[in-house]
């Protein structure tokens, strides 16, 4: 299952060469879509297309469980305000000893540069209350102090930013956590992944390869 795909800056991983069969979720057209609405998916020229899919990840109640042999999510749990329900649904649909690849931006050469590392209890505590994803109120003024906007070509001013948070439901545009590899590990290991690799790709990329336990 590919996450908002196709990922053209990570076709050097041979994410999209390896499956015979690729599926794919779109959260951004959630709007125009039933949840019961299946297109076709087809990329690299796969003899056989996938499907796509649409729903949010922190609720993919349509896919059965151990559906899937492995998740690659780009740029997705931190723009979650509640990314341990994400993994757990990762979790839920996985096969046994299934993998989850995830991509993370890097703080230090992003907007994020000033801001810090989110803490583990804050993202458990989120996952334990079930933080909605309209929710994003603390977060949005430690995101507008410390956010660099000069190093968003995506976003031109300050006015830009807020303008794009307040709407942060829609165009899950945030990056409401800050990750550095120590803290994903802390939440795959806390739905019994183990971390079997790690590897910053410069400048923007922390990529991690977690497989399930059981």
């Amino acid at each position: 299952l590919d996450i908002g795909g196709p990922h053209k800056a990570f076709r050097d991983l041979d994410i999209y060469d390896a499956p015979s069969v690729l599926d794919n979720l779109v959260f951004k057209e959630l709007s125009k879509h039933n949840s019961n609405d299946v297109a076709t998916y087809k990329f690299n020229g796969k003899a056989t297309p996938g499907n796509e899919y649409y729903c949010d990840v922190v609720n993919m109640s349509i896919f059965q469980e151990m559906s899937y042999d492995f998740v690659f999510a780009p740029y997705v749990l931190e723009r979650l305000i509640n990314p341990l329900q994400a993994i757990k649904e990762i979790t839920r649909i996985l096969k046994p000893r299934g993998f989850c690849i995830v991509v993370l931006p890097w703080k230090d050469e992003t907007g994020d540069h000033l801001r810090e590392v989110s803490q583990f209890s804050e993202i458990l505590d989120h996952y334990k209350i079930q933080r909605d994803e309209t929710d994003v109120r603390d977060h949005l003024y430690e995101i507008l102090c410390n956010y660099d906007v000069d190093r968003d070509p995506t976003v031109h001013s300050i006015e830009k930013l807020v303008e794009r948070s307040l709407d942060h439901y829609e165009n899950r545009a945030l990056n409401v956590h800050v990750f550095d590899f120590d803290l994903i590990k802390k939440c795959f290991e806390f739905f019994n992944y183990t971390v079997i690799d790690t590897q910053l790709i410069y400048p923007h990329h922390q990529i991690v390869l977690a497989r399930l336990n059981n």
